[in-house]
């Protein structure tokens, strides 16, 4: 009868707790076309055996690791995506099955969230932190700031404290870049900010660390090991590893990409790269304006009127003997010019035509010659007809090649003398060897420079060597 009671008072203990319970809700599922949370943008088909590989028992993490692939600040913790089957049909024939993400969220604490690098265990890489675009927007402002504070000087070694500034600009750009802020849009930046020489000239700073950071050379010293006043140093016991500006230079002879970089900055400062700023970050056309083509040019005099106001000759200037690029280019528009006007290309029939011309058998070419008192004498000509010549050799030695313009010439010279990279945007065939004579032109330049060296009496020796008379 005991054994009976014992029994019957159990159950009676058990169904009335059962009944004190709280019926428990089930969680709402997480609605994930409704969710902010970011999807994978490829969906992937696993094999059967990848799948029974991903199933296996995997090993314990010796630390926690936080996935930042899919962020969802908002509720205060991030999604890691499980990927599941949705077509689980066994009559299907295939070996593949296609996965859907589900997530599971993981909670993030505060000092995690201040990291700027984190570990994407879908990618298996670490990655940073994306930057708002108020954050992008100071640190590209705090590069072109920090442009300002460098001057190194093309006439005396580089101070101490240019070295420390651009040691912090390196490193600064070596953090932007971290955020996907490139040399091309800092430098696209500082060129919109002033329109003054000096201030869009820096802009040619981001073309040179672009090639510097290229070459992946470490930084000589830390900034910190620099100080400006090295006894002071010393007064205050702190460790100073450079004692004068001689120890530093004696350092960099082991650093070859930042000595080059150096140098780069000291032509920046010292030379006008105009042209190649402009055409780099503004406008393109400009390496194409205003040059004539002497189409209103009707006749043999109007040529030759034209063909003297181009050239410098030696005797008619005391400064230099070289003639200007530009007008090397215009002349060589003339030259087309005077081949339609006498209907022919020989090269010895023109010279003969420069050569017995007499601008004074009209009233203006009497004018001319007396103002300018070497318009029609044999040296000018002489001059004219060896010119003439120099630029039917530059026209077969360029072939099929495009003249460049003169300013188009000029951009690409002041890139190769600074030995940048082009921003990636730059149309690069504008300074393409195999489409521009730009080799041929420099031979031109210098063929017309040592003409002007050259007297009046050795014009009219190389005139009657070549037969031009």
């Amino acid at each position: 009868m005991k054994k009976y009671t014992s029994i019957l008072l159990t159950t009676m203990v058990t169904l009335s707790t059962t009944c004190m319970e709280k019926k428990r809700e089930k969680p709402a599922p997480l609605n994930i076309q409704v969710s902010y949370i970011a999807r994978p943008a490829d969906s992937k088909l696993y094999s059967m055996s990848t799948l029974n590989g991903l199933l296996q028992p995997q090993p314990l993490l010796t630390h926690h690791t936080t996935c930042k692939q899919y962020q969802f600040s908002d509720v205060g913790f991030d999604y890691v995506p499980v990927y599941v089957p949705i077509n689980t049909n066994e009559s299907n024939n295939t070996n593949d099955i296609e996965l859907t993400p589900i997530y599971r969220p993981v909670f993030i604490t505060e000092t995690e969230r201040s990291q700027t690098e984190y570990f994407d265990c879908i990618a298996k890489t670490q990655k940073t932190v994306p930057l708002t675009n108020t954050e992008k927007k100071e640190l590209i402002n705090q590069l072109y700031q920090a442009t300002s504070q460098l001057y190194i000087s093309n006439y005396s070694d580089v101070s101490i404290h240019n070295h420390q500034e651009l040691g912090k600009l390196i490193i600064l750009m070596n953090k932007a870049k971290q955020y996907s802020i490139t040399e091309d849009a800092v430098g696209l930046f500082t060129y919109q900010q002033n329109d003054s020489h000096a201030s869009r000239s820096r802009s040619l700073y981001f073309n040179c660390l672009k090639k510097y950071n290229n070459a992946k050379e470490e930084l000589p010293f830390n900034t910190d090991d620099l100080h400006i006043n090295p006894n002071l140093a010393h007064a205050l016991n702190i460790p100073c590893k450079y004692e004068s500006i001689e120890d530093i230079n004696d350092k960099l002879k082991s650093y070859p990409a930042y000595t080059n970089l150096i140098n780069k900055l000291k032509k920046i400062m010292h030379e006008s790269h105009g042209t190649l700023y402009t055409c780099l970050y503004s406008d393109i056309q400009t390496l194409f304006n205003d040059y004539p083509q002497y189409n209103d040019v009707t006749n043999f005099e109007s040529c030759y009127f034209y063909v003297h106001g181009l050239l410098r000759q030696p005797w008619c200037t005391a400064y230099s003997y070289n003639v200007w690029p530009e007008n090397i280019y215009n002349f060589l528009n003339l030259v087309e010019q005077i081949k339609k006007i006498e209907r022919s290309s020989d090269e010895k029939e023109i010279c003969h035509k420069i050569l017995n011309f007499d601008p004074t058998q009209t009233g203006m070419g009497t004018f001319l010659n007396f103002i300018r008192t070497n318009y029609a004498t044999a040296e000018t000509k002489n001059y004219m007809a060896l010119f003439y010549t120099f630029a039917e050799k530059y026209n077969r030695a360029r072939g099929k090649k495009i003249t460049p313009t003169y300013k188009q010439y000029e951009a690409y010279t002041q890139q190769k003398e600074l030995d940048i990279i082009l921003p990636d945007n730059f149309n690069k065939t504008l300074f393409a060897e195999f489409v521009y004579a730009f080799t041929e032109f420099a031979q031109l330049i210098s063929d017309v420079t040592n003409l002007n060296k050259i007297s009046a009496n050795s014009l009219q020796q190389y005139v009657d060597q070549l037969g031009l008379q």
